[in-house]
């Protein structure tokens, strides 16, 4: 993921950042969602995450 966003964001320190700004929470959500009884709600929580962080990469 750092490799990508460095080549979005033409700035290899920043990327760093940026990747675990993303997969953190998609990896906790993961963990969540293997024992969660209402996986839908983790779903939607997981898109909330990804709407989100679009909206923060289009403001950067």
């Amino acid at each position: 993921m750092e490799a990508l966003f460095s080549e979005m964001l033409g700035d290899a320190e920043k990327a760093r950042q940026t990747a675990l700004n993303f997969y953190g929470p998609i990896f906790l959500l993961y963990s969540i969602y293997d024992g969660a009884e209402e996986k839908s709600q983790v779903i939607k929580l997981l898109e909330e995450h990804m709407d989100h962080f679009l909206q923060e990469m289009q403001i950067s």
